[in-house]
């Protein structure tokens, strides 16, 4: 393994814990001219998690019902 071979490896860890934050930390202005959903692709990401978010609460809700009504 070779020098080279090692910061390769370290660069591409740091990219991969940066990344989480770099994805919701800073929410960009508003843009004045176009679509906001189809000009700015954070906002079509922070859309689809609270969709998702909201259908998973739905999930989990359903689920622990069957498990306390199970249980009695």
């Amino acid at each position: 393994m070779t020098n080279s071979d090692n910061e390769g490896d370290h660069r591409s860890f740091e990219g991969n814990t940066s990344l989480p934050s770099a994805v919701g930390s800073t929410i960009p202005p508003p843009q004045v001219e176009g679509d906001n959903f189809t000009s700015n692709p954070v906002i079509d990401l922070a859309t689809v998690h609270a969709v998702l978010s909201l259908l998973l609460a739905k999930q989990l809700r359903q689920f622990t019902m069957e498990i306390v009504q199970g249980s009695s």
